[in-house]
């Protein structure tokens, strides 16, 4: 089998954090949650890093990660532009923000072949994530057979304010039914509870499964992609086409609902971390410190890798 490829959509703003989260060190050796993520995942045996940015974003993100990584893992750039829409399709000039997940992902389209892994560049997913979807990929012989990494609610939640999640139904066989996006997520005293369009507040299970945008995918979904995106931008008004998103998870949805592709459930126990707010920081600086002094991860990510080379 060929190395499936790890794709990181790093174009985001990072709006609620106040700044460009994706490159901001959480320890003392400089290392981002990226390095982690890309460690994570050359360890489980994937061949080749594909880094959605903005082109503008380019310099600064080569000097403070890209560079490091490429010296381990080949490391290719993919530049989400907002002009870069299926045949037909204009970008509104009014229009600031990235059309969504599902649009980063379709800049890959003339890039990324086989199979790869998506994930978001300022999410933390734990190694045993990264091994799971690495063995799905020797499993499963068909390419419209799709895996996703799931996460009980309970440990996808910031302490400092309201999150989005992705939520799940599944199937007895383990095989994903919906995956329905969530707004306004917290806990509000012993309960979890989310926002309806309405106004109302539901409350959530903590043990619901939730997708954190870890998909295990192939090349086959590229064009599913550029249909389902012509679909969204011929159902937006003047003013959905300034401001609304096409999310991955609402491919997979209708996909999964037209019977194009299934996906698999793959369960993780791990606790997902991120730097959604500012207060964040705090806490991913000091449980990446907690992991290395158990020894989850050494204290230089790459100077151990370079020393377990020349041992070999």
């Amino acid at each position: 089998m060929t190395k499936p490829s790890l794709v990181v959509m790093a174009a985001g703003m990072g709006s609620r954090f106040g700044g460009c989260k994706q490159v901001k060190p959480i320890d003392l050796a400089g290392h981002t949650i990226l390095d982690f993520s890309v460690y994570d995942a050359m360890r489980a045996g994937f061949g080749a890093v594909y880094f959605i940015i903005k082109e503008e974003m380019r310099a600064s993100f080569q000097e403070t990660v890209g560079n490091r990584i490429a010296e381990h893992i080949p490391v290719c750039y993919v530049f989400q532009k907002n002009e870069d829409l299926p045949s037909g399709f204009s970008c509104p000039p009014e229009r600031s923000k990235p059309w969504g997940t599902a649009h980063a992902l379709f800049a890959c389209r003339n890039q990324v072949k086989g199979h790869f892994a998506v994930i978001n560049a300022d999410d933390y997913y734990g190694s045993e994530a990264f091994q799971a979807i690495f063995r799905f990929f020797t499993e499963s012989p068909d390419d419209t057979q799709y895996g996703m990494a799931g996460y009980r609610l309970e440990n996808t939640l910031s302490d400092y304010g309201a999150v989005s999640r992705g939520i799940c139904r599944v199937n007895q066989d383990g095989s994903l039914l919906s995956v329905v996006e969530h707004l306004n997520i917290r806990r509000e005293g012993q309960q979890i509870l989310s926002s309806c369009p309405d106004g109302r507040r539901v409350p959530l299970l903590p043990d619901h499964t939730v997708s954190m945008n870890f998909w295990g995918l192939s090349d086959s979904i590229f064009p599913f992609l550029e249909q389902g995106l012509a679909r969204f931008l011929s159902e937006q008004d003047s003013m959905g086409l300034c401001r609304n998103e096409y999310y991955l998870p609402s491919l997979i949805s209708e996909l999964i609902e037209q019977r194009l592709a299934s996906v698999r459930v793959i369960p993780t126990g791990e606790s997902w971390f991120g730097m959604t707010y500012p207060e964040d920081y705090p806490l991913v600086c000091q449980t990446i410190s907690s992991f290395q002094e158990s020894g989850r991860y050494p204290k230089y990510l790459w100077a151990h890798l370079e020393e377990r080379r020349n041992t070999l």
